[in-house]
């Protein structure tokens, strides 16, 4: 974590780079749950709500794979909740589960 810290302080790193997929870093990382890259990219002034080619932001991806923390951690962060990917739904309606959504519904309301 170190060595992306140091890194994501660097002025020569691009934080918002986009694969095949149109997803950048901050997508994967939020898709594997890694929170601590997260943070490191969000405290790095990366994008916050890109969209890949499915329409999905990770927020999405941070929910849809059960990442209750780093979904969490976008949402503080400024995450758009109501953001629809193409198939129409908003990052909560794809939480892997009930549970997820539910704890994520309490914690935007607090």
């Amino acid at each position: 974590m170190q060595i992306v810290r140091r890194l994501l302080q660097s002025d020569k790193v691009d934080v918002n780079p986009v694969n095949r997929m149109k997803q950048t870093p901050l997508h994967r990382a939020a898709s594997l749950g890694h929170t601590a890259v997260v943070r490191a990219l969000l405290d790095a002034k990366c994008r916050i709500n890109p969209k890949d080619d499915e329409g999905n932001t990770p927020l999405h991806l941070a929910c849809e794979e059960g990442h209750g923390d780093t979904a969490l951690l976008l949402l503080q962060r400024g995450a758009n909740p109501d953001q629809l990917n193409k198939d129409g739904q908003a990052p909560l309606d794809v939480c892997r589960t009930a549970q997820l959504r539910a704890y994520l519904e309490r914690e935007m309301e607090s």
